[in-house]
């Protein structure tokens, strides 16, 4: 039973299918591309929990020296100007 249809015609039928419906192979096909992207972004490690271990907070925002030329500088200057230290 010959359905004279070539594989041709069967390609220029898919052409003309994604031509019209784009939009909607692209909905489908959009949920795998964007977990595919958060996976990657998850492997390199650009988005999720960070780690602050390596941190440690400190007493003061000035070493010694600095906090003792900075307030050496505000006895100078007074009132007439403001100093902002960092």
């Amino acid at each position: 039973m010959d359905l004279g249809i070539s594989v041709l015609d069967v390609f220029y039928m898919m052409g003309v299918v994604i031509v019209k419906f784009w939009w909607v192979i692209l909905i489908l096909m959009a949920p795998g591309i964007l977990n595919l992207v958060i996976k990657r972004m998850k492997k390199d490690k650009k988005i999720g929990p960070h780690d602050f271990s390596k941190y440690a907070l400190r007493k003061s925002v000035l070493t010694k020296n600095e906090l003792k030329f900075y307030e050496s500088l505000k006895e100078v200057v007074g009132e007439k100007q403001v100093i902002y230290p960092r």
